[in-house]
């Protein structure tokens, strides 16, 4: 068995280019995505880029996999195809703030069913997925995919309730300074609970 945390990134977005180096308290989003993932102690973490995005140049740790640009679900299947893994944790960069704990819970619920487990939107901004492998290769297989997830959160839906009004993933330049008055009011690496209350007193 073979754990990867693939961290979906793209210096692209639409609404908010180049997001993924704003810093936060000194650290880039980047930085802050791949130490969570790290603290976790779930797997090998890879950021999967874009195809023609540039490199990463400030996390000579982390490797990176560079696939389709639309079809994400290729992106993913082929990294982990790469880098052999049976089991992937998927994260997406626009989660600075991501809490290890829910990297690992979905990791053991996932462990525990045999299936693909996520926590969305649960507070949306503390998201984490994993799966198998072989779910992977079946949501490739069905063709052409922007959401990796789609059919696996159909077949399996996320168990923990989401958490409307709460948000700190970030989408746009509002989401980023909501953030950052975030953290300056409990810190970095405080966790979900801190930064559910913190979220709640910055909305």
């Amino acid at each position: 068995m073979k754990w990867g945390i693939i961290i979906q990134a793209r210096h692209g977005s639409t609404r908010f280019p180049n997001k993924i180096r704003e810093r936060i308290e000194g650290a880039s989003i980047l930085r802050m995505m791949y130490d969570a993932a790290a603290a976790s102690h779930c797997g090998y973490v890879v950021f999967a880029m874009p195809v023609g995005d540039r490199a990463i140049a400030d996390l000579v740790l982390c490797n990176e996999f560079f696939g389709s640009a639309l079809d994400v679900a290729s992106r993913f299947y082929n990294c982990a195809l790469y880098h052999d893994f049976t089991h992937i944790i998927r994260l997406t960069a626009d989660c600075p703030l991501v809490d290890p704990q829910t990297i690992i819970a979905v990791r053991d619920e996932c462990l525990r069913t045999g299936h693909y487990a996520g926590r969305c939107n649960a507070p949306d901004g503390d998201d984490a997925e994993a799966f198998t492998f072989a779910e992977l290769e079946e949501t490739f297989m069905a063709g052409p995919l922007e959401h990796v997830t789609t059919l696996m959160r159909a077949k399996h839906p996320p168990s923990v309730p989401e958490m409307p009004g709460i948000k700190y993933s970030i989408d746009t330049p509002e989401d980023l300074e909501r953030v950052r008055r975030m953290v300056a009011k409990v810190g970095l690496n405080a966790g979900r609970e801190a930064y559910i209350k913190a979220c709640k007193e910055c909305m």
